[in-house]
């Protein structure tokens, strides 16, 4: 079992690596090779789809936001 809070989690994000944890019997359903799309885009759930699914990338350059009045 793991979650966002779990030892290897915060490793990774205190270390820059992506990790998937608490994915439950996933591993056991997923064979070498397969094609799947791991997705974070839904909020604190993340979901593992089982092929490859088409998404668009929407990048922001920080040096590009508008300054803000304060």
């Amino acid at each position: 079992r793991g979650g966002r809070t779990c030892h290897a989690a915060i490793i990774a994000r205190e270390l820059g690596i992506p990790a998937v944890v608490g994915c439950g019997n996933a591993t056991d359903s997923i064979e070498t090779g397969d094609k799947i799309t791991v997705s974070c885009a839904e909020g604190d759930t993340g979901y593992i789809y089982n092929q490859e699914l088409e998404f668009d990338v929407t990048t922001s350059r920080i040096d590009a936001m508008p300054d803000l009045a304060l």
